[in-house]
């Protein structure tokens, strides 16, 4: 009895490591992207040893492979303004608001924000196993954006001849703020006027 409770013991403190680990070198990927993210890098973030880190990860990939799982958990636990208005029936012009605000608040999140690190990740050449991944995401939001432009043309409050081509078209607006963004190319001004751009070519008169 008393052995498994100091294996708990154990248990708990490794995984407190391992998440102080994640957060720290969340903090680096964020500020650096990935591909210029060391081992060295997230052992002087942590400020662990070397030993200490390698106890737990072999390279930089496995480690922002985890980072990624974690930001997604994350998500997962908390509800959003957009998912709190869909289950509250609110018009589909008032979600696509809501959707792309949260789109935009996603661009500026600081250091928190993982896109650039997320793109080298994903589009390196010994990661083209994970494109996947970014794929499915891309996939999912083009899917939203589409559900909600075809159920405003129903409901009336939006009008737009070709549905998919327009989420297509906001996908790609969207994605390319997120590139801008983090290369200081664009403000958060300037996403804002492009979002009221996008909202204000689909909302009917």
């Amino acid at each position: 009895m008393l052995g498994s409770k100091g294996y708990g013991t154990v248990s708990v403190k490794t995984d407190q490591k391992k998440d102080l680990i994640l957060k720290k070198a969340a903090e680096v990927f964020a500020k650096k992207g990935f591909k210029d993210v060391t081992m060295k890098d997230i052992v002087e973030a942590c400020e662990i040893s070397r030993g200490g880190l390698y106890l737990y990860y072999d390279n930089t990939r496995d480690i922002f492979a985890d980072v990624l799982k974690r930001a997604k958990k994350a998500g997962e636990n908390e509800e959003s303004d957009f998912y709190t208005a869909v289950r509250e029936h609110a018009d589909a012009s008032d979600l696509l608001a809501l959707y792309l605000q949260e789109q935009k608040n996603e661009i500026f999140k600081g250091e928190g924000n993982l896109g650039i690190a997320a793109y080298e990740y994903f589009f390196s050449d010994y990661m083209t196993s994970k494109r996947s991944d970014h794929k499915s995401s891309v996939k999912n939001e083009l899917s939203i954006i589409e559900g909600l432009l075809k159920r405003g043309n129903d409901e009336g409050d939006l009008y737009v001849a070709d549905p998919k081509a327009e989420a297509l078209n906001m996908t790609v607006m969207l994605e390319g703020m997120k590139i801008l963004s983090r290369t200081g190319a664009i403000t958060e001004k300037e996403v804002s006027d492009e979002i009221l751009y996008l909202l204000g070519g689909v909302l009917s008169d």
